[in-house]
């Protein structure tokens, strides 16, 4: 007997995304290198999967969500992964040979990333210093 359970995975349009981390597995690929895959839950509970493929950029960027330094050859806990707020960028492409539409994330990164790349940090307020009268 095969157990199973079934999701809806949706295609995303393009564009830039929040979601938590709620599963990862890997797909033993017979063909080429073996792939993540990464599903996202977005705040109104849509699920999203993509298959992270070594090599490409977009894992390198997901291997810093796993708290990691991408290297050339190496290994991390992909679960690790599991219950890390991201924002991630998707696009529609559609493939010349077929025509189907297809939506690759092109860019991952940790939420919390995003407060310590701030242009601006916040700055400390003090108060002004009290004047005096003039007499």
């Amino acid at each position: 007997m095969f157990g199973y359970s079934q999701s809806t995975t949706n295609m995303l349009p393009s564009g830039e995304h929040e979601g938590v981390i709620t599963k990862v597995s890997i797909y033993n690929n017979p063909n080429g290198n073996d792939k993540l895959i990464v599903e996202i839950s977005l705040e109104d509970e849509t699920l999203f999967s993509h298959f992270f493929t070594p090599g490409f950029a977009v894992f390198e960027e997901l291997i810093r969500v796993a708290g990691e330094t991408p290297k050339q050859k190496g290994e991390f806990d992909e679960q690790s992964l599991v219950d890390k707020m991201v924002k991630f960028t998707t696009e529609i492409t559609i493939s010349k040979k077929t025509g189907s539409e297809y939506c690759n994330v092109t860019a991952i990164k940790l939420i919390a990333d995003e407060a310590e790349e701030a242009p601006f940090p916040e700055e400390e307020t003090t108060p002004a210093p009290k004047k005096k009268a003039i007499k």
